[in-house]
């Protein structure tokens, strides 16, 4: 038996869809379900980030899982920007699972190629 820490898959938004691969990837915490106010992205990402480090997220280790509307994805996408690895848990509509996608650090605006910042 290992001595590492169980993957978690932290789960944007639960509204009830299909989340039967999930498991294969970690435990699934929830982040918020059912609807969100999206007008107020700060409230959002106080959430989101609040529940993070109550479970303790492991940038390295661990996985969000997308779903929700735009705005929660966008949240998260201000938080995550913070940390240098990520592994992002995506819903092929097709194939009805969810798929990895491992992204490296985001680049500030100073770093992009023609950007006035």
């Amino acid at each position: 038996m290992s001595n590492e820490p169980e993957s978690k898959v932290f789960l944007l938004n639960f509204s009830g869809h299909n989340l039967r691969n999930l498991p294969e990837f970690g435990r699934i915490i929830f982040l918020t379900e059912g609807n969100v106010n999206i007008f107020s992205v700060d409230r959002l990402k106080y959430i989101l980030q609040a529940e993070l480090d109550k479970h303790k997220y492991d940038s390295g280790r661990d996985f969000i899982a997308m779903s929700g509307n735009l705005m929660l994805g966008y949240a998260m996408g201000e938080i995550l920007h913070r940390y240098n690895n990520k592994k992002l848990l995506i819903y092929d509509n097709k194939k009805q699972i969810y798929l990895m996608k491992e992204v490296g650090a985001w680049p500030t605006m100073q770093q992009v190629p023609g950007s006035v910042y």
